[in-house]
């Protein structure tokens, strides 16, 4: 009854004629274009939009129909700066199937090859998942592989106005089936009237394509990945200067370098992690602390250029040259942010930014920025585009933390400025040491009980008296100064707490050098064996025997000439001459900052601590 109705006759005859029309409309245009460019390359691309089990019994399909076309505009766009050089663009929005929805695109192309249409949707791919992670699931698929396989192998790809056969195919495989579907499935929306054909036409679809010259001995290699762009990537120095930043965060990042490298080297990693760890710092407070984009705009958004090293150093600022510089090291060894997770939740590590056991989001976050790339896929001018919207974005992060963790800050902060004022103060102190000759000492100093280990108060109190008997004899009569800070070892079931200490001796020292340490642990046991329940106030001491150890310690395991281990004399002894600047120089620029700002760098004591600090011993006259 329903087709005997002269308006559902009249209705359907009228659409069927809008899509006559609309695909001779569309072989026409194609037959303009081909007779001014001669040549053109055929791209068909569906994007879709899967409904995955749980969205379809929590969401409508309308629902999802709505945020597609609320969001339309923005994804052909983001195709269109994807994809350069485009001529004409045939865009259809339609069911698909009872997967959710697919916005279908045939692109009429300058040109192109088809070594590129995996490399492009394997791109495209990301960058919409990354843009409009709102959707549950987004796939690309390459429409050209489907229409070679089920249609006509030719049809699609490079077509020339000398190919009537292939200009007839794609016609008929591509552009009429892409026009007729809509006589047998229009996309319905009961609520939104919209145009399910969207056509758009370059601004320069007229210009001709000009033709270089072929010359057999210059072929173009293919384009580099990202991997082979870094191998050949010349990192400067330079990038790592710190003149950029003010001066009180320049000069906690040289404090920062110098805790990093002795941390990794005292845990028996490379160095260079530390070095990195201060290099990440860096480019954190260069990227909080300046506006600019990491990379700058390179050729035309609409051209296709693959980049070389050459232009990715060109269109680097100094943001970008050490973003890049990180991730071509990090990419030397994958495991680099495990070992520093290891060290931060393990070992008790803290940087500026990444607390021991807070900040893990802020840690993930800033990862993910080095571990989301694609070493494999060619470099085209979209990557820096896509690099500074990821560091914008982790900027943004870091700055929104910043205001929600205003306290942690401020702590961080005043630990900051306490570690001032000990460097200050020690930088002072050991200046008037060092006006003699001097032998210097590092050792560690711990002490237990029968009953178990002591609280720090107690070490403390003990460590205390020792020093007052001890500097009546020797060794510790030729005791001109020491500098030490407290240390805690959190095991499964108990905290142990050690004293680490750096003892500076006069030369009249030099007799007993090699035995120095070994006096001292004697004379400690000694006195904690007689000494210890007295100084502590025991009542009940009969039963609680006392013991303890002092060994020696490399002065710094991470800089040359303060590295004093001589394992086949057994000895750990630095001399320090009165003449000689630069190694004096070596000790109050290293040794005192790796000493003063534990509070900035060590996660918090498990007991209260009233000195994290400690420097004593009046000089003698």
């Amino acid at each position: 009854d329903l087709q005997k109705n002269p308006l559902y006759i009249e209705e359907t005859n009228k659409q069927t004629q809008q899509v006559v029309d609309d695909t001779n409309r569309a072989f026409a245009n194609f037959d303009t274009l081909l007779s001014i460019q001669q040549e053109v390359y055929t791209l068909v691309i569906d994007v879709r939009f899967v409904r995955t089990v749980g969205q379809t019994e929590h969401e409508s399909l309308g629902q999802l129909i709505k945020q597609v076309l609320k969001d339309r505009a923005d994804l052909q766009n983001a195709i269109f700066q994807l994809i350069p050089d485009w001529l004409h663009v045939h865009t259809k929005l339609e069911h698909d199937y009872q997967n959710g929805l697919k916005l279908s695109c045939v692109l009429i192309l300058r040109s192109y090859s088809i070594d590129q249409e995996d490399v492009i949707i394997a791109r495209l791919q990301t960058l919409l998942r990354d843009n409009f992670s709102h959707y549950d699931a987004i796939d690309v698929v390459n429409g050209n592989e489907f229409v070679r396989t089920h249609g006509k192998k030719h049809a699609v790809g490079r077509i020339g106005i000398n190919k009537p056969v292939r200009v007839e195919q794609f016609k008929y495989w591509v552009l009429s089936y892409f026009f007729k579907r809509d006589s047998f499935a229009k996309l319905i929306h009961p609520e939104i009237s919209f145009k399910v054909n969207e056509d758009y036409v370059h601004q320069n679809w007229k210009q001709p394509q000009i033709k270089k010259q072929a010359v057999a001995s210059k072929i173009s290699p293919p384009p580099k990945n990202l991997a082979q762009v870094l191998q050949e990537y010349k990192v400067s120095k330079s990038i790592w200067d710190l003149k950029h930043l003010a001066k009180r965060v320049a000069d906690r990042l040289l404090v920062g370098q110098i805790y990093y490298k002795e941390f990794c080297a005292e845990q028996q990693l490379p160095q260079q992690y530390g070095e990195w760890l201060f290099q990440i710092e860096v480019f954190i407070e260069t990227l909080l602390h300046n506006q600019q984009p990491a990379f700058n705009e390179v050729r035309s958004a609409h051209q296709t250029y693959f980049l070389n090293a050459r232009d990715m150093q060109a269109s680097a600022t100094q943001l970008g040259q050490q973003y890049l510089s990180l991730v071509k090291q990090i990419a030397c060894d994958f495991y680099f942010f495990e070992q520093i997770d290891r060290l931060i939740q393990n070992h008790g590590l803290r940087t500026w930014w990444f607390g021991h056991e807070d900040n893990l989001s802020l840690r993930m976050v800033f990862q993910q920025i080095f571990t989301d790339l694609i070493f494999d896929q060619p470099v085209d001018s979209a990557v820096l585009g896509l690099m500074n919207r990821n560091l914008q974005n982790v900027r943004n992060y870091f700055l929104e933390k910043q205001r929600s963790e205003v306290n942690k800050r401020e702590l961080l902060e005043k630990h900051y400025a306490q570690g001032v004022r000990r460097h200050t103060d020690t930088r002072e102190y050991l200046n008037s040491v060092l006006e003699q000759n001097c032998w210097a000492y590092r050792i560690t100093v711990n002490a237990s009980s029968t009953k178990g280990g002591l609280k720090q108060s107690e070490l403390s109190k003990l460590f205390t008296e020792f020093m007052r008997l001890a500097k009546r004899a020797k060794p510790c009569y030729w005791l001109r100064g020491y500098v030490g800070i407290w240390q805690e070892t959190n095991w499964p079931i108990v905290s142990e707490f050690t004293l680490d200490v750096v003892l500076f001796f006069n030369d009249r020292c030099q007799a007993r050098l090699q035995n120095l340490v070994y006096d001292l642990d004697q004379r400690w046991n000694a006195f904690l064996d007689t000494k210890a329940a007295q100084t502590l106030k025991l009542q009940d001491t009969e039963n609680i025997k006392y013991h303890g150890a002092i060994k020696p310690k490399i002065l710094m395991c991470s800089v040359d000439g303060l590295n004093t281990a001589d394992k086949a004399l057994n000895t750990y002894h630095v001399c320090l001459e009165v003449h000689d600047r630069k190694m004096k120089k070596i000790v109050i620029e290293h040794v005192i900052p790796y000493f003063a700002y534990r509070d900035v760098f060590h996660a918090p004591f498990s007991q209260t601590v009233p000195k994290a600090f400690i420097k004593g011993v009046i000089l003698k006259k």
